[in-house]
């Protein structure tokens, strides 16, 4: 689902959109936990190939 991910670059707006929170639902429920493990590793991988410190979910285009 987020194999696609690309980093999102200024002057982007993208980068100026405050990323809605985790839900609890997101915390709880096995799918939906799943879910935010695969993408919280797919930015990793993004953030490791380009030798980065930091990913915020709005750099690589998401925001809810």
């Amino acid at each position: 689902m987020h194999e696609n991910l690309k980093i999102v670059h200024y002057p982007d707006p993208a980068l100026r959109v405050r990323c809605d929170p985790v839900s609890t639902e997101a915390l709880t429920l096995p799918d939906k936990l799943e879910e935010l493990a695969a993408l919280v590793r797919r930015m990793g991988e993004i953030l490791i190939g380009q030798k980065g410190v930091g990913l915020a979910a709005s750099q690589v285009g998401l925001t809810t």
